[in-house]
């Protein structure tokens, strides 16, 4: 029997299992992440990665998902490359387990989604998106305000602001604080001269301060001057002020305003004779100019005598907070120039001041609108007494003018102005005839009789209460009806007048008269000089 050989295969598999292990995010910023406008962001992410770090991207998404390259780590660099756009505001910090990010003062304008992107050794990558949404306070960015309105007219005022959160927007009264719009928009029917004053537009969100706009309304009442005219053929009608301004007998103002004040004549012409004219003056009640000179009254400051001197360093500093106060108040008023501290003087700290602006600005509008600033005290870093702020103007307002056109309008006749020349020209026709028949019916003494002469007299010093004058230590009294003129020579000129009380304080009088010879009949004059003791 053969020998049986066995043969045992022994078959040993070798199998080497290869296990990578994946880069994973341990932790990454809230997806989105709220930041307030120019507040400091950071943007944390934590890692964990098979081997080294080869490199870290961080890029911004655009629209259409495109991406924008900012910062760029690589192993074969230590240092880390940003886009020279980024370079000031983004500040980077990579290493092989963390990745931060800073945002310096965020804008609005860094809304966006970003992205981090890393990746090891072997070149597996990872990626996590924030997206950062920016929160501002409410801003304007329109405002429709009419100023100068007519009386029953309806009146829209807009105001419009962007923000994030949206912001809330009311109409209010600002001397009543009284809600009268709960949007936007604002519309003030049939307005009547009550509804002029100051209405503010606030805007809120909850971030930062309210923004308010303010709107001055200034309600005017139609103004008419009336030229009526009398003639044939019908007479043609100009108006005239600073140029022409009219050729009808109707001359109208739907709101009438500072720039329409003055004088104006109406001219009538009919090609026969001379042309009648007639003026008057207009008369805008409101106070305006291009300069507004006010003061107000600092109280969180103790005045010393370096507010004397306008190179002193505390002069210096409380003129620019002054000035910057003033200037954020009116920073959207189109017209407005510049502020000017002119002194400061004691009573905690009293400022005065120059507003200029382009054009000529209601003064009172002005004053109201620094006024309802302080209303809580501040003006900028400055506590202000509401209550001490005025302007400095009002005396320039106290001349008077004449004559003043109502608000409701001017009616005045040029026929009125015919009538009083030919009443005049009678007035002189009879005059000269009475005199007439006056001087023949005088009687004439000769110039032979010697009680005619008449010498330099001395009479008492008039005290203006006499009722007629009466020269003594005459050799003749002057007849009546004789006296020509009587002339007072004074400091003043000399006045032509017989009115005694005129003479009060005169140190002389002359005396003329006129009379006829009965000789030839010649006129002669005699006059004598009368001096007061």
């Amino acid at each position: 029997m053969p020998n049986n050989i066995v043969c045992h295969v022994v078959l040993t598999c070798i199998v080497r299992i290869s296990l990578e292990l994946q880069s994973v995010w341990i932790s990454s910023p809230t997806n989105p992440t709220s930041v307030i406008e120019n507040e400091n962001l950071n943007l944390q992410w934590s890692y964990k990665i098979d081997g080294s770090l080869t490199f870290a991207k961080f890029f911004r998404i655009g629209d259409g998902r495109s991406e924008k390259l900012i910062a760029l780590k690589s192993s074969s660099n230590s240092s880390i490359d940003v886009d020279l756009a980024f370079r000031d505001r983004f500040i980077f910090n990579i290493s092989n387990d963390q990745a931060l990010v800073t945002l310096v003062a965020v804008q609005r304008s860094d809304s966006a989604t970003y992205r981090l992107q890393i990746a090891n050794q072997d070149l597996l990558e990872i990626d996590k998106d924030v997206k950062i949404r920016v929160l501002f306070q409410p801003s304007k960015t329109s405002k429709q305000c009419p100023g100068a309105v007519t009386e029953g007219h309806t009146v829209k005022l807009l105001c419009n602001f962007t923000g994030d959160p949206l912001p809330s927007v009311a109409w209010n009264r600002a001397d009543t604080r009284r809600t009268l719009s709960n949007s936007g928009v604002l519309f003030l029917k049939d307005i009547k001269r009550s509804d002029s004053g100051i209405y503010e537009c606030l805007a809120w969100n909850g971030i930062g301060n309210n923004s308010t706009e303010f709107c001055m309304i200034d309600v005017g009442k139609k103004v008419s001057l009336y030229c009526r005219t009398i003639g044939n053929p019908v007479p043609t009608i100009s108006w005239n002020h600073e140029k022409n301004v009219g050729r009808r007998s109707e001359l109208y103002f739907d709101s009438a305003r500072l720039g329409d004040q003055g004088w104006y004549k109406c001219t009538a012409k009919n090609g026969i004779g001379s042309p009648a004219t007639a003026r008057t003056y207009l008369d805008v009640a409101e106070r305006a100019s291009n300069l507004v000179n006010a003061k107000m009254t600092i109280t969180n400051e103790k005045f010393d005598k370096s507010l004397r001197n306008k190179e002193s360093r505390r002069y210096q500093n409380l003129s620019k907070q002054v000035i910057v106060a003033v200037e954020d108040l009116f920073r959207n008023d189109n017209s407005y120039n510049s502020t000017e501290v002119v002194r400061f003087e004691s009573g905690s700290v009293v400022v005065i001041f120059n507003l200029r602006f382009e054009q000529a600005v209601d003064i009172n509008r002005i004053i109201s609108v620094l006024k309802h600033a302080a209303r809580d005290r501040k003006l900028g870093k400055l506590i202000i007494d509401p209550s001490s702020i005025a302007a400095l103007q009002d005396y320039i307002h106290q001349t008077t003018r004449s004559p003043r056109v109502s608000s409701s309008g001017s009616k005045w006749i040029i026929g009125g102005a015919l009538t009083g020349s030919v009443v005049f020209i009678l007035i002189c026709i009879f005059t000269f005839w009475f005199c007439w028949r006056r001087r023949k019916r005088r009687h004439r003494p000769s110039t032979s009789d010697p009680s005619n002469e008449v010498k330099e007299v001395v009479a008492e010093h008039p005290n203006g209460n006499e009722k007629s004058l009466q020269i003594r230590d005459t050799r003749h009294e002057p007849s009546n009806g004789n006296e020509k003129s009587l002339q007072i020579c004074g400091n003043k000129g000399i006045l032509q007048t017989i009115d005694p009380s005129v003479l009060k304080g005169a140190k002389s009088a002359k005396y003329t008269r006129e009379r006829r010879t009965s000789d030839h009949g010649e006129t002669i004059k005699e006059s004598f000089e009368v001096q007061f003791s």
